[in-house]
């Protein structure tokens, strides 16, 4: 049985996630213990759980997530069906090229595949594909161009201009130092939300392909665009 702080950052998390207008309507439920939170329910797109789960993973208090969330998937989708809508969804998107990405799905898992210029642009398709109904899971195979297959000399100097650049982050001093499409930040800010702009600043400069983000900050957590940098290349590695 869990302790008052515990059902207090319960609830937290609950309120955070029913103020989003797009997941107020489902019966989402939250368990914490000592800082872990579990999410339970159902939704009806992969979407939707991804957007619970980090909108919990950024309230204070919380330390880890665990996404229990269930995606509804309607049984008469075919994989043709969802490789449709995954191509119709990329499409929509802006920030996807679909000359240069596609998607192909077996049992409602998108393999997403070609090339990109930017961690920010994978992501965009990543977000893309799981609008799509009957999507259950999302690996990702594009490549970033100018990664890690060859070393990029102008990597550091991009990355430390588009940080110079970015008025939010001043005066802290931010080092950062590309190799091999590898991106390692460090140094000291005032804040969590800081840490994030500066990672998902990072995500989007060409050729990175990585982040290794050292940054702290008081009571600092692992920001989430770091998280999602990290998942995204555990995945292609995984299935290389």
């Amino acid at each position: 049985m869990g302790t008052r702080e515990d059902e207090e950052l319960a609830g937290r998390v609950l309120e955070s996630i029913k103020q989003d207008k797009g997941l107020s309507a489902y019966e989402i439920n939250v368990r914490a213990l000592d800082g872990a939170v579990h999410l339970s329910g159902v939704v009806d797109v992969l979407v939707e759980k991804m957007r619970a789960g980090d909108i919990a993973s950024r309230v204070t208090g919380v330390d880890s997530v665990e996404n229990g969330l269930t995606v509804c998937t309607d049984g008469q989708i075919t994989d043709d069906d969802v490789a449709f809508e995954v191509a119709e969804e990329l499409r929509l998107d802006n920030n996807v090229d679909i000359s240069r990405v596609h998607g192909e799905s077996s049992k409602g898992v998108v393999h997403l595949h070609g090339h990109v210029d930017s961690l920010a642009h994978e992501r965009a398709a990543i977000t893309a594909a799981a609008r799509a109904r009957g999507v259950k899971e999302i690996v990702s195979h594009l490549a970033v161009e100018g990664g890690d297959r060859a070393d990029d000399p102008g990597l550091t100097s991009r990355v430390q201009a588009a940080i110079a650049a970015e008025k939010r982050l001043h005066p802290y001093a931010i080092s950062a130092r590309a190799e091999r499409g590898v991106v390692r930040l460090e140094g000291e800010v005032q804040s969590e939300d800081q840490i994030e702009i500066a990672a998902e600043l990072v995500s989007g400069v060409k050729g990175v392909q990585r982040i290794e983000n050292r940054l702290t900050a008081p009571n600092r957590k692992t920001s989430a665009p770091e998280e999602a940098a990290q998942e995204i290349i555990d995945a292609r590695e995984h299935n290389e």
